[in-house]
């Protein structure tokens, strides 16, 4: 957020996971939160504990700032079928751990990319779906969640269309406004002796007209990165 970082990392085999943030004004403190002190929906949220130590009994997938003391986050749940997705809110400032939203996987679907939306203060997450043999359809969706009531709703289905047997979709940014969103879009393009990831489409997307514009096509250009 241009002020702090926010460290997340899976569990290992001989490790738990880890959950932490810079210390304000010190980028190179950086602190663990204790699950062991945190308040809030702790009678709601799923721990275990690890040579003592307890932590979330979530694998952490991507975090965003909601401002300089608050975090949202997304991980999958471990050691439960199918591995729904669950995200959560903490509150470094009041030592503040909320519950929000459980999401059921569809098929052979994985969570890729999330960013917080502050003026919906809503969540957009983007998935990708591999169940299918059949490129064309390997189709993902985009979900949008309020962090407020916990609701969610499916977007942008157009979009979905739109890039139907695309490898990969990314959220890249969110604009200024506050609820518009930059997309952009990955496919392979096999030429003879040599593979080549290109940039398809760059998209915005505005979560509260529900309304997208191609802000780009480059067909030949390989993908290095994006940033606004």
């Amino acid at each position: 957020d241009g002020k702090r970082i926010a460290v997340f990392s899976e569990a290992g085999m001989i490790t738990s996971n880890r959950l932490a943030l810079t210390q304000k004004g010190d980028i190179k403190k950086i602190v663990d939160i204790d699950f062991d002190k945190v308040q809030g929906d702790v009678d709601k949220i799923k721990f275990s504990t690890y040579q003592g130590k307890k932590y979330l009994a979530t694998g952490f997938i991507e975090a965003d700032f909601i401002n300089s003391d608050k975090i949202v986050f997304i991980g999958h749940e471990y050691d439960s079928g199918g591995n729904p997705y669950k995200i959560f809110t903490y509150d470094d400032l009041r030592n503040e751990l909320k519950y929000i939203k459980t999401i059921e996987k569809v098929g052979d679907e994985y969570f890729q990319s999330f960013i917080y939306l502050p003026k919906l203060n809503s969540v957009l997450i983007n998935s990708q779906n591999f169940g299918n043999a059949n490129i064309g359809n390997r189709k993902g969706r985009f979900i949008l969640v309020d962090l407020v009531t916990g609701t969610q709703k499916e977007v942008a289905a157009d979009i979905i269309q739109e890039i139907a047997g695309d490898r990969e979709t990314n959220i890249e940014d969110v604009l200024p406004d506050g609820k518009t969103v930059v997309l952009s879009v990955k496919k392979t393009l096999v030429k003879p002796k040599e593979i080549e990831l290109v940039a398809k489409k760059i998209f915005s997307l505005d979560l509260e007209k529900n309304q997208y514009t191609i802000l780009s096509e480059d067909k030949e250009t390989i993908y290095a990165g994006f940033a606004e």
